[in-house]
C-alpha cells in the first residue's frame, strides 16, 4: 500500500473566545519526530476539514513524515464564530499556545491566501513569549493589500452601500455583477469569482459562498479590509528580528490574490 494512504485524520479541539472549535490532526502511522508539526490556515471561502482543495497537500506532507494540524477560521466551515479580522489573528496565537501547553515546542506555520496574511499578522502582533518556536513560515498566494485587492474592493463597495437594514433581494452574485465590470471591462474577474464562489443568499439576508458564512454583509465587508498589508507585516517581523525562515509562493495571474510587484518581492 502506498505510504500516503497510511495516515489517520483525528479530531482536535481548540477553544477560542469561550467556544469550542473543531479541527483536524493528520499524521502517518509513524511520524518523523525530527520534523515540527505544520499548523495550516486555509484561505477565504475554504475549510481545512471539508475543502477537498487541501487534501492532496495534506497527504503529501503526511507522506513526508509531517503531522498536519488545521482548524476552520471564523466565519468558515464548522467554526461557530463570526468573521472578525482581529480575532482571527488572535485565534492563531491561541491555537499555538494550546499546542505548546500540550508539549509542542516547534511549529511550521503555513497559510494559503487570506490564511497567509492571518499567519503573518498573528506573528507580527504577538507580544508574549508563550507560543512554540516558529521553525518556518510557508505562505501561498497571499493577497498583499486587501484595501486594493479586486475581490475585497468589490465586496466592500457593494456591501457597504446597502441600506442599513436591507436584504439582498437577488442572487449573492449581484454585488459582483454590479461592481466588477467597472474594474474589469473584459469581465474576466466576474467570471472567475462567480465560478469559484457560487455565492447564494441565506433566508435572513446573509451570504453563503462555499464554506464562508456571512450573517451581516456590511460587517463582513468592513472586517475584510482590516487585515494589514502583507509586505508591511513581513517587514515588521524582519525589523524586529522575529522573522523565521520564510518561503512565499506567488502566482503570476491570480485574480483573488493579485500579484506582488518586483520591488515588494525584494522586500520579502
Amino acid at each position: 500500500m502506498p505510504r500516503e494512504n497510511l495516515f489517520a485524520v483525528k479530531p482536535i479541539a481548540f477553544r477560542f473566545s469561550g467556544r469550542k472549535v473543531s479541527g483536524i490532526d493528520a499524521s502517518a502511522d509513524t511520524v518523523d519526530r525530527e520534523k515540527p508539526p505544520v499548523l495550516f490556515l486555509h484561505g477565504i471561502t475554504s475549510s481545512s476539514s471539508r475543502d477537498e482543495l487541501y487534501q492532496p497537500f495534506f497527504r503529501q506532507l503526511v507522506a513526508q513524515g509531517y503531522r498536519v494540524i488545521a482548524f476552520d477560521q471564523r466565519g468558515h466551515g464548522d467554526n461557530p464564530h463570526e468573521f472578525n479580522a482581529k480575532e482571527m489573528t488572535q485565534d492563531v496565537l491561541r491555537a499555538l499556545r494550546q499546542l505548546k501547553r500540550n508539549g509542542v515546542h516547534h511549529v511550521i506555520l503555513a497559510g494559503h491566501s487570506l490564511g497567509a496574511v492571518v499567519a503573518v499578522d498573528a506573528l507580527a502582533s504577538n507580544t508574549r513569549n508563550d507560543i512554540p518556536e516558529i521553525s518556518a513560515l510557508a505562505l501561498f498566494a497571499p493577497p498583499n493589500d486587501l484595501k486594493t485587492n479586486p475581490l475585497a474592493v468589490v465586496a466592500h463597495t457593494a456591501l457597504t452601500n446597502l441600506p442599513e437594514n436591507a436584504r439582498l433581494q437577488t442572487s449573492g452574485a449581484w454585488a459582483l455583477q454590479k461592481i466588477y465590470p467597472l474594474l474589469d471591462p473584459a469581465n474576466r474577474g466576474l467570471q472567475h469569482v462567480t465560478r469559484l464562489l457560487h455565492p447564494t443568499l441565506t433566508q435572513d439576508g446573509g451570504i453563503q459562498a462555499r464554506f464562508l458564512r456571512v450573517t451581516n454583509p456590511r460587517s463582513f465587508a468592513e472586517e475584510l479590509i482590516k487585515f494589514p498589508v502583507f509586505t508591511e507585516a513581513i517587514a515588521k517581523l524582519a525589523d524586529a528580528k522575529r522573522l523565521p525562515p520564510t518561503r512565499v509562493i506567488l502566482g503570476s495571474k491570480d485574480w483573488i490574490a493579485g500579484t506582488i510587484n518586483p520591488r515588494e518581492r525584494r522586500t520579502i
